[in-house]
């Protein structure tokens, strides 16, 4: 990955790849034929794909044969007002990016764009069930907000 200096995370499905700015480069096996999305997200620049993939949303792969991907962070983008957004997890789960730079199994913070509405998605473990949303969410589906309090509180529960 290259470019600014704000928060990004990639993330695969299924699981083996997170990578942050911290590190910028990282690589995962998967099974041969394996259909793979890669999903990123950036709290204050574009993105866009390049190498294996192009454009700026989810890249998609096949898996039928190993693939090199990049990711382009825009560098001169305006730096508008940002705000802390934390998030606390209970139980067995995690949240994960819808549009905001979080793969969280505890407890976890980002940089967020003040009035960008924010995105995330419950990711129960395997036997486990996801209970709700509480703080600036509520209910089961995608907990979607606008942070135009910050700093603002998710939390996330899930069945021990």
């Amino acid at each position: 990955m290259e470019g600014g200096d704000d928060g990004v995370l990639v993330i695969s499905e299924p699981p083996g790849i997170s990578c942050t700015r911290s590190t910028p480069v990282c690589s995962a096996s998967f099974a041969a034929g394996a259909a793979i999305r890669l999903r990123a997200a950036s709290t204050l620049c574009g993105l866009t794909w390049q190498g294996g993939c192009g454009g700026n949303s989810d890249c998609s792969l096949d898996g039928a044969s190993d693939k090199i991907v990049g990711l382009r962070i825009e560098t001169r983008c305006p730096l508008p007002p940002v705000g802390l957004l934390d998030v606390a997890v209970a139980g067995r789960g995690r949240v994960t990016l819808g549009n905001v730079p979080i793969d969280c199994g505890r407890v976890c913070s980002a940089t967020v764009q003040a009035g960008r509405e924010v995105i995330l998605e419950a990711r129960p473990e395997p036997g486990a069930t996801f209970l709700g949303w509480g703080g600036a969410c509520s209910g089961m589906a995608d907990c979607r907000f606008r942070f135009n309090q910050p700093p603002m509180r998710v939390t996330a529960a899930f069945s021990p």
